[in-house]
């Protein structure tokens, strides 16, 4: 069985390192929604996207609430179980939100486990490593639409090993003939070099809506020295605003007799 899971080793930054001189890293290789996962089963079973989509919400709704009675749930080759990590300074210390958390594990069962067994992933040299960094797609968090931006609105950049929140990474719109750099993103959230959430601010001027580059500009998650920057045609559905301006007080007018 061929493996697409990659890893590539690095130093071992803790002090274990005298026993495990490098780690392990597994590689991600994409994001998989639950669009894809529908369009997988449609592959396989006569049925409509609505109802696998229908289908698949209400296991998902069902199983949580079982979740939420306290129960372990198991979903095939996953069990779901809720647990609360960490400590309490006595037995009777009320639960603190601040302190304490809720989890629910997502554990892999012996069914799924026999699945993967014999899996066996496969090691990358550093010019393979590199060139599994890229940048899939801009998409509108509101409309969901690919490739496009609603003026300060949030959206949505998905890639592999991609990562926006380090000194030197940006996300930035850019004149498509002039080059010149319009607007600076700013990050929201981002999430395990798969996806980053970005908006931006009202810029000085304004940038009216129209045809743009994106230009991300990262390090990659595996942390190169040198950044990459990739670019991505982008729709300015709405434009990005100027900030509101400033009034200047009128100046108290002085009475003469």
């Amino acid at each position: 069985m061929n493996s697409k899971i990659a890893y590539f080793a690095i130093p071992n930054p803790t002090g274990t390192a005298a026993e495990a001189p490098a780690l392990p890293r597994v590689i991600p290789n994409g994001v998989a929604n639950t669009n894809d996962v529908i369009a997988d089963i449609r592959n396989g079973i006569a049925a409509t996207e609505a109802r696998c989509r229908i289908a698949l919400e209400a296991i998902l709704a069902v199983a949580i609430e079982h979740v939420r009675n306290g129960e372990t749930v198991d979903l095939g080759g996953f069990r779901l179980r809720a647990r609360i990590p960490g400590s309490m300074p006595c037995v009777d210390t009320p639960f603190d939100f601040g302190a304490n958390t809720l989890v629910v594990d997502v554990l892999a069962n012996q069914e799924l486990n026999a699945a993967l067994e014999g899996l066996v992933p496969y090691k990358v040299d550093a010019s393979e490593l590199t060139s599994m960094i890229k940048v899939s797609n801009v998409t509108d968090v509101a409309t969901m639409r690919i490739g496009e931006i609603r003026g300060t609105d949030e959206f949505i950049i998905t890639g592999n090993g991609v990562t926006l929140d380090a000194p030197g990474e940006s996300a930035k719109l850019v004149d498509k003939k002039t080059q010149a750099e319009l607007a600076t993103a700013e990050v929201v959230s981002v999430s395990k070099g798969q996806r980053a959430t970005c908006k931006f601010a009202a810029v000085t001027g304004g940038v009216a809506a129209g045809q743009y580059w994106l230009v991300v500009t990262t390090f990659g998650l595996i942390g190169e020295t040198t950044p990459r920057a990739f670019r991505k045609p982008v729709t300015l559905v709405e434009a990005i605003p100027a900030p509101p301006s400033r009034l200047r007080s009128p100046k108290p007018q002085t009475k003469t007799q």
